[in-house]
């Protein structure tokens, strides 16, 4: 049975959400990265280098957290 988290703020009741965080540095360093693979892809052997490193790159600079939001007045933590 799982119990009902009441908000520490407002008393509202708490709901498990995600939340995404962006890093825009780290997101100009991954477009950086996925040209840096698409010009491996025109070499020979730097096929099997810059595929992988593209998919990498698609992913950097996004962060996705598992919280708890309050329904009513917004406020959140992170659940572990």
């Amino acid at each position: 049975m799982s119990e009902e988290l009441k908000c520490s703020q407002c008393g509202g009741q708490m709901v498990p959400k995600k939340k995404t965080e962006r890093n825009m540095g780290v997101q100009v360093a991954g477009v950086l990265v996925f040209m840096l693979g698409l010009i491996l892809c025109f070499t020979g052997l730097g096929a099997f280098f810059g595929v992988p490193l593209m998919i990498g790159a698609c992913f950097m600079g996004y962060k996705k957290k598992k919280i708890m939001a309050c329904t009513s007045c917004g406020y959140f933590f992170e659940r572990v």
